[in-house]
């Protein structure tokens, strides 16, 4: 697992100052970009969920429910056209919420695709080593 040699100090915006959760602690992305959200940059705008403490690209929800999208897309189209209309959703949501730039959900969902793309070829290509292994054997 990759973790950035320097991570950027911990925010504490709402003044709980308990200590650092697991999402403070997470492994690369966010921490090597330590983009400021929308919602630190313009306090004025009351959010309907409580200030996220980490930062904010990628937008990890998207990454998140695009990785699965695509990966059931990949294996059941029509299940998969479902599903990604349910990430779009909550991509959309981290707007919507005022969480995330644009750019910000746009890195995730580009980065769940290419890691569901990357983990079913490379699934799908350990298969068939495997196959032939068996056809020899």
């Amino acid at each position: 697992v990759f973790m950035s040699a320097e991570i950027p100090p911990l925010r504490d915006h709402d003044g709980g100052g308990s200590g650092p959760e697991f999402s403070d602690l997470q492994c690369g992305g966010q921490n090597l970009v330590a983009r400021e959200r929308p919602c630190w940059i313009d306090p004025s705008v009351e959010l309907l969920i409580p200030v996220p403490k980490d930062f904010s690209f990628p937008s990890g929800h998207s990454s998140v429910s695009f990785a699965a999208a695509a990966a059931i897309f990949l294996s059941h189209k029509r299940e998969g056209i479902a599903a990604l209309v349910l990430a779009a959703l909550i991509a959309f949501s981290r707007l919507y919420l005022f969480v995330h730039f644009p750019t910000d959900v746009l890195g995730g969902i580009l980065t769940g695709i290419f890691c569901a793309a990357a983990a079913f070829y490379l699934t799908r290509a350990v298969e068939k080593k495997k196959q032939k292994k068996r056809g020899r054997g």
